[in-house]
Order: C-alpha cells, then structure tokens, then sequence
C-alpha cells in the first residue's frame, strides 16, 4: 500500500517516502501534535489482513519500546488507522547513511571501525539483557549520523514476519527479511549474508544469532569485503555453514586480540561461539584502548573447511605463542642490567563490571580476581580468564609465597584451592567482611577479625587461630587492619585511630615475637615492595616512599602513583586489596576512582536528564528532602566525608559545619532535619542535625559501627549494624541516645539502603547476602520475614507517593515493581525497566508529584573495565628517582 504526501495516520502526516523492504514501506512522516519528523514504517497489505500477525506484531513491537538506549531507534507507537488497511510502527527518524553506504566506500580504519562496533555491541548488550533478539542485523539496519552516533534499526523485527501455514515453510521461521509470497515458496531472500549458520538452516536461533552477525559486519568494515560472498543465495548460505572467512584480507595491522574476536564471533558451532555481546565490547574498549601485549599480527592461513587446515593451526599456535613470548621476555629478568621499557595493558572480566581484588604470583606471570561473585585466573601470557572451580562467593583472594596456592575467604571461612586445580580445601572459620589479609612466610595467613579488633593469624597446616594484638584504647587506637609481612618476619599495618576516620590513620610495625609495635607514619594499606619502597595510601591518594628493610626506616620522601587506581574510601573501602605487586615488578591494580565526578539533575520518568546547573563534585550519595526543596549530597574532600546541602530552587550549596567525617545523610519526615554517619571516633555513629546542621544530637555510639538507614515520622530510625561477630542486622530504634532497639533483619551483609512504605507498614531495602545486590520488601512488624523482589540485581530502592509502587536502581535501568498489602502478605509485580541512567549514576529520591527523581550522574567518560597491568614498574620508579 503507498502512501502519497499529506496522508494522515492519525496524528502523523505523510511527508515522503524513504524506502520499502520485505514488511512494507517506510516514510518520513510529521507528527503534528509534538511538532518532530518521525519514521513510520507501513505494513503491507498482506501482513495488515492478517490478525494474528498483527496482533503479535503489537505486542512485540510493545516490548521492542521497553528499548530504551542512545544506540537503538526507537519506537514510538503503533499506529491503526480505521478504515485503511493499514497498521503501521511510528520509529525514531535517524538522518545519516547506513552502514552498507559507508563501506562502499572501502575498508575503514581501524579506529572507525573499532567506534562504530562499540555503539552496536552496546545497543546488543541492552536488547539481550531483556530477552530481545535482533535476527536481521546487517549493514544497511545500520545508521550512522554525521556526528559519528551509530542507532541500530529494525530491532527484533524480522521476528514479527513470521510464517504462514503454506507448506514447505515451518523452517524459515527465524529467518530475517521475509516476504509472505516468498516464504509460503520455502524460500529465503533476505539478508543470507549476515545469517548464522543455525539460522540459514531454519534452527531455533537465540543471541548468539546475533553475535555471529556482529561478527560479519565488523568483518566487513575492516576489510571492506563481505565474510560470505556469493553469486547466488545458494552460494552465500553455502559459504556460510562449510566455508572460513578469507582471514588474510584483514589489514595487517590488525591487532590479535581483535582477530581473536572474530573467530570467535563467527564459530559456526553456536556452542563454541562468543557466548555474550557484552564481554565482545568490553574487549573492544580493551583493543581501542591499546591493551594488547602485541598490536598485530601476521594474517593467519585461511581455513577452507569447518575444519582448521594443519598451516592455519600451525599459525594460529605461533600467534599465541608470540605473545607468550612476549610475555615472558617482559617479565624476565633483565640479564644486561639495564632498563625495561614499561608495558600497559588491561586485563578484561566475564562482564560488563570491572574486576577486583587482583593478586599476582610472586614470579608475576599469574593474575588472579574476583568478578561475578567467584575468582579467575588469567596467566599473563594467554588470552583469556578462567574461571576457577569451587571459587563461589570468594572474596579477598591472597597468593602463597610460593605461588602455587590460593587462600579465599567465603561462606565464613578461609579456605585454599591449588592454581594447578583441584578441591577448596577448608583452613578455618573466619568472617569473610574484615579489613585485609596475607599471607605471610611462615605459612600463616594474617589478618583481622573484625574493623575494630586487633590482628590474628591463622596456621594453614593446622587451621589454628592466634591473637596477635589488641588496640590500645588508651592509646587512641580503634583497630588495626591490612597486615602484610616484611622481610624481617616483623609485619607492616594499618592503625585506626580515634578520629575522622582513615584519614587518621597510622602506619605501624609490628614483631609478632614480643607482640609490640611502633608507628612508622601517616598512611593506611602499606606494603612492603621487593624494589624497597613502601606503596601506601594517605588522604585519598597512592604513594611511595624509599624504604631500609633493615634499619626498617624511611630513606626519601613519598611521591604520588597510580593517579588512576581506585583508592582507600575515607571509612576503610573493600576488604580486598587493590593493588597487587610482584616480587620482579609486575604491577596489577584496579581502577579507579572510587567516586565519580557527579552533577545533580532531575530525570523524568521517560529517562529524560535537565542537570541543576552546579559544578561537579566528587559524590558518595545524594538524599531529596521529602518535600523537594533540597539536597543533602556526601561528597568527598581530601580523603574524608563532608555533608553539603543544596537548596534545589535557588541552586545554592552550602556545607555543613560538623565535626567529623560526615556522610549518608537520610530526612526526617518534616524535611527540616537529617540523620547521618559520623566517623570522629575512629567508627561509624549515628547523630541527627537540623538541615542547617545546628542540633547535633547523638542517637547510636556503641563500640562498633552504626548507621541510621531510614527515619519514620514518629522519630523512631531504621538502624544498620556492623556487630564484631560479623553479624549487620537491621533493627527499629526508638528516640533517644542509644535508645531501645528491636532487630528486623537479622543479617542484610553489605550494600544496604532501605526505603520506608508511605504508611510505615514496609521497607524495602538491599542486601548483597545472595552474593550481588538485591532488592527486599519487609514488613515492620514483629515476626515478618523478607521477599526478595529483583531477579538480576537492584540498589538505591524509593517508595512512590501513594504506596503502590517502588523503584530501584539496577546498573543503569531504573525499574519499577508494583506493590500491595494483602493483608499482611507482599504482592509484587513484574519488573517493569522505565529508563536508563548514565553509568554509575545515583538514585536520590522521588519529587512529591512523582513525576521526576532526583539523580546525580557522572560528569565525565567512565573508565574502560579491567585490571590495570604494569610490566617493569620498578624500572618506573627508578626513573622517577625512586631508585634503591
């Protein structure tokens, strides 16, 4: 069916066309009630007739509008005009060429390419984390603005044109492009090029469908050349299932890790194939970032069957071994005495978040993390991570001085597993949330029991637990945290003192023979480095100091390092360690920085961002006052917490003038005070104040940390603790200094906010207790037990004005669960995702009308995912004048 100028499609007026396709005809249309050109895709005549097609193209076109993200056209309405066969999609209008016109023109540039397969690989990574598979992408489904933004058309689509009844068709139900006429023939003429081999042979396709074809058109910007060509159909879907790509025509300057990709991308065994689009971009950020230990490579052998031929294998096994090689020449020994050059490269996880908590073997040629709640191994000389058995949980991974172990704390004990492999063996019971550990020489591991508790050391052998020391309460001394051995056998440590927290803090050493200790200096997480240097931490920045192992005494003055790795929170930060050395000057570290330059906005519930107008900061949380009028905002200044309050209409900030280490601040109910956490005792205590920060009162001071997490309008508080037995129950806390509190929760581990119910009936709050961050509804009353409401993740929860309703926040989406009281009973609805956020932006509240949410959201690019690593850093520091 055509459309001429000036036809009406509802509020939509016709205004051209711009092409047709298997499905129907597309148009450039005016929407004349929001006054913007849109695209209005038209189905023909034979799919509108149909209603069961229509009725299906609806409902998924609904759930193709769930697609919120700046690299998919989006969908606006699906429009039904009475009287005219016609039903027709209402789409984001994209100006610019599409991919296929662009390649046309010759092979692109590998940093063109590498911008363009980032964008898609980020609109593919959104559409598969909610169920939705392309299935038609290919070049021409490809836009690319002038401004360089990629959008990625006709999303799911090709789904939606299924098959009729006719016979001989039941197979070509996956495939893309079809037309009826076509497909009631048994007869596929859309885009075979781009198809899967599972796909061409009318099989069940899921996302991998779709990493295959990523495969293909990335193939193609880099060379130019389709990876399956063909004078027929016959013989592209031919090539695709028995032939290789000719890898030989990729540019030479290609770089492995990228031809690595590739191969992987277009396994024709959808098992052996890239298993998700997400770990694909994240390895693309990796290459254009330059983290490769070798930038290319010799074109490997063309394979010309399923099975690689003897030469490619043969090439193949060079290639890797080239950068074994490489490798291993960086991480010997310098046999001529002179200096390495040093080398940078970032080691990507299993997804989408960076990993932590690395650890190097003494010989530096093994990295161990932690990602997707278990540990991995990458030896620096391979490709990839793997995962290691029996890991579940772990946390705090340390390396035996030998390299051949590694200890892990999980599920309340330490166990050890051997980078050989094998079975966890069980060491001793000991809670896994703690302030550091290591393993030391004489085959014990060191660590703390608790954050306020003195060091303890554990015998591997034996499982044997020993006290080591004791915090001086009259010396000031809150805890002592992160030991780590020196040479001498004596043990270098972090001393929490009785102030504002780490910034406070002291470095010590102790002799685990007499059990005395003297204070080297101000810093926290020291160690000991074989090029004899301290690497530490002071007021929120890495330094190193010259250091006599001997006389165990400083020789120079600190220089700033490591600008970019993720440093030491003002109240302690992770158990794990963040750096990682080994004994010939590897370096591994992860990224920071632990707080992100932020800005405050306001996001509607579309997703759309309208920023405050003030100046950045670096930003721990942010809490609306329940009438809407302002902003308590934790920031953080020079390695400790400052409480800043924002007045919202007139966009002023002023600070708080409190003793202290101040953050985390949550409202009263008449928005004219606040409760927060304050650190001026070495630990974390909870005090109130007007919003001026006049009235400080004091509510929770016992002898281990304490913080208010919701504040009900009867004055009563929502109250977390971090007892010494490890225990972090929340409980209901009546007025008062230290006033009478009943538990709610016995244990909510780590990560936890909570949100109260507009009738103070329930909270939801989040828990990492299941491994990751989730949401839970509660109610608060005596005997109630918690439900679990996210599937896949969720932080920052709020309560919609009336009840019936609440959201959180789960990596960028923001989503919403409904909610009833049945009786006492949780009814909770699917998740619904309204919008997306930036990265790592905050949720700070609802508006009283609920029609925007108070956000702040980073103010600069987010750092590409992955453990940092150095080879040669000693060889840094000596040309820093570092040297020994």
């Amino acid at each position: 069916m055509s459309l001429s100028s000036g036809t009406r499609l509802g509020p939509y007026e016709i205004v051209s066309a711009i092409g047709a396709g298997g499905m129907g005809e597309v148009y450039r249309a005016r929407d004349t009630t929001l006054g913007r050109d849109v695209a209005i895709k038209v189905l023909s005549e034979t799919f509108a007739l149909d209603a069961d097609r229509v009725a299906r193209f609806t409902r998924e076109a609904k759930a193709l509008a769930s697609l919120n993200h700046p690299n998919i056209a989006a969908i606006y309405a699906v429009e039904t005009t009475p009287g005219v066969v016609s039903t027709a999609l209402v789409m984001e209008l994209v100006e610019g060429d599409d991919l296929s016109v662009l390649i046309a023109r010759g092979a692109m540039p590998l940093d063109d390419a590498l911008a363009i397969a980032r964008q898609i690989a980020d609109a593919l990574e959104a559409a598969h984390e909610l169920g939705i598979v392309h299935r038609d992408l290919k070049p021409q489904n490809i836009k690319v603005r002038a401004d360089g933004a990629v959008k990625v058309l006709d999303f799911g689509l090709a789904r939606t044109a299924d098959v009729g009844s006719g016979s001989g068709s039941g197979n070509l139900a996956n495939s893309p492009t079809l037309t009826a006429q076509a497909t009631q023939m048994g007869m596929i003429i859309g885009t075979a090029a781009y198809m899967a081999p599972e796909q061409a042979k009318g099989r069940p396709v899921d996302r991998r469908a779709d990493i295959w074809a990523f495969g293909a058109v990335l193939f193609e910007m880099l060379t130019g050349r389709q990876a399956f060509a063909g004078d027929s159909i016959t013989e592209i879907l031919g090539a695709v299932v028995l032939k290789e790509p000719d890898w030989s025509t990729l540019p030479a300057a290609t770089p492995l890790r990228l031809r690595g990709l590739l191969q992987r991308c277009l396994e024709k065994d959808p098992r052996r194939r890239q298993r998700d689009i997400g770990d694909a971009r994240l390895e693309l950020d990796a290459i254009a970032a330059g983290a490769t230990l070798a930038e290319s490579a010799a074109p490997a052998t063309a394979a010309k069957t399923r099975r690689p031929s003897l030469p490619a294998m043969a090439a193949g096994a060079l290639a890797i071994a080239a950068v074994g090689l490489a490798a291993g020449w960086a991480l010997a020994p310098d046999s001529t005495g002179g200096s390495s050059v040093p080398t940078r490269f970032i080691v990507s996880g299993p997804d989408a978040k960076s990993p932590t908590a690395p650890q190097l073997t003494p010989d530096g040629r093994t990295l161990v993390f932690a990602a997707k709640n278990q540990l991995f191994r990458r030896d620096l000389g391979a490709f990839d991570a793997r995962p290691m058995p029996g890991t579940d949980g772990a946390k705090m991974p340390l390396i035996s001085p030998d390299g051949r172990w590694v200890a892990f704390f999980a599920g309340g004990k330490i166990k050890k597993v051997s980078l050989a492999g094998g079975d966890p063996i069980s060491i001793a019971d000991v809670a896994d949330n703690i302030p550091g550990a290591a393993w030391g020489s004489d085959d014990t591991i060191l660590f703390s029991r608790a954050w306020a508790t003195g060091l303890s050391s554990v015998a591997v052998a034996t499982g044997e637990v020993r006290q080591l020391t004791e915090p001086s309460r009259a010396n000031g001394e809150r805890g002592h945290w992160r030991p780590r051995p020196l040479p001498s056998g004596r043990i270098i440590f972090t001393i929490l003192m009785s102030g504002a927290g780490v910034i406070d803090s002291r470095i010590g050493i102790l002799d685990p023979k007499t059990g005395q200790h003297r204070v080297l200096f101000a810093g926290s997480d020291a160690k000991y480095l074989p090029s004899g240097h301290i690497l530490y931490s002071h007021a929120g920045a890495w330094h190193v100091v010259p250091f006599d192992p001997v006389k165990e005494v400083t020789t120079g003055d600190p220089v700033s390092v490591l600008t970019d790795a993720v440093g030491v929170t003002p109240d302690g930060g992770n158990s794990w360690d963040a750096t990682a050395v080994s004994g010939n000057g590897v370096l591994a570290y992860a990224p920071g920085p632990n707080f992100r330059q932020m800005q405050l906005g306001w996001a509607d519930r579309s997703g759309r961002l309208e920023s405050l107008g003030l100046a950045p900061h670096a930003v721990a949380e942010v809490t609306l006052s329940p009438d809407g009028r302002h902003v308590a905002v934790s920031r953080v200044e020079s390695g400790t917490y400052e409480l800043w309050m924002v007045d919202v209409s007139r966009r002023t900030e002023d600070r708080l003038d409190i003793k202290g280490s101040n953050s985390f601040a949550v409202w009263n109910a008449s928005s004219d005070a606040i409760a927060f956490i304050s650190i001026r005792k070495g630990e974390f205590d909870a005090y109130t104040a007007r919003a001026d920060g006049s009235g400080l009162e004091a509510v929770a001071t016992q002898d281990f940390d304490e913080q208010i997490m919701a504040w009900t309008r009867d004055g009563r508080f929502i109250e977390k603790e971090w007892r010494h037995d490890g225990s972090t129950p929340l409980l209901l806390r009546e007025p008062g200094a230290n006033g009478a509190a009943k538990p709610l929760v016995v244990n909510t581990a780590t990560d936890t906010r909570v949100a109260l119910s507009p009738d103070l009936r329930w909270m939801t709050y989040s828990s990492t207790r299941s491994g990751d961050s989730e949401i839970y509804v509660h109610p608060i009353r005596d005997g109630g037990t918690s439900v679990r409401a996210s599937n896949r993740g969720g932080s920052h929860p709020l309560w919609s004005m009336d009840g019936r309703e609440f959201y959180f926040l789960r990596g960028r989406d923001v989503v919403s669960v409904s909610f009833r009281d049945d009786g006492g009973r949780a009814v909770l609805g699917s998740e619904q995702v309204m919008f997306q956020l930036p990265a790592a932006a905050l949720l700070g509240g609802l508006s009283p009308d609920g029609r925007r949410f108070l956000v702040a959201y980073p103010s600069e690019p987010d750092p590409v995912p992955g453990i940092r690593v150095v080879l040669n850093w000693f060889d840094e520091l000596k040309a820093k004048g570092l040297g020994k």
